[in-house]
């Protein structure tokens, strides 16, 4: 008779729920949303920068080349061409030329600006490109 108590008694101790039994889940349901955030900004954040490397090579091309003799309308299709369509539709594209004296500039200098509204922006919306974004490159003329 004591043997058969022992053995309920061992026995009801093994199917006693576990006090941790459905942590996993409770961390995975805190854990997952701030996993998934911090991915979609990682995302985020690497298109703006690789939107913004892609402006800015464009723009240094283009103020080269402005600076070798091209026309504005030259160099517009250039930088149009480099940056891809997606970005040429929605960017502005300026190239200014200041002559010598004007603005205390000493010797002709090219100045090519690009620029994408923040509105239109190719990239996750993020905090840190609310104000868009806009490159610029100045150059003295040959």
């Amino acid at each position: 008779m004591r043997r058969k108590l022992n053995h309920l008694a061992s026995h009801r101790r093994q199917t006693t729920a576990d006090p941790r039994r459905g942590t996993l889940a409770i961390e995975l349901l805190f854990a997952l949303p701030l996993a998934m955030l911090l991915v979609i900004c990682a995302v985020g954040m690497s298109q703006t920068l690789s939107a913004r490397q892609t402006l800015a090579s464009a723009c240094k091309e283009g103020a080269r080349l402005a600076a070798t003799g091209s026309t504005p309308a030259e160099v517009q299709q250039f930088i149009e061409t480099a940056i891809g369509v997606t970005l040429s539709q929605i960017a502005e594209i300026t190239v200014d030329y200041l002559d010598a004296g004007v603005s205390g500039v000493s010797q002709a200098t090219v100045v090519v600006t690009i620029r994408l509204p923040a509105a239109s922006t190719p990239t996750v919306s993020l905090p840190w490109f609310a104000r868009g974004m806009t490159v610029q490159s100045v150059m003295r003329m040959e």
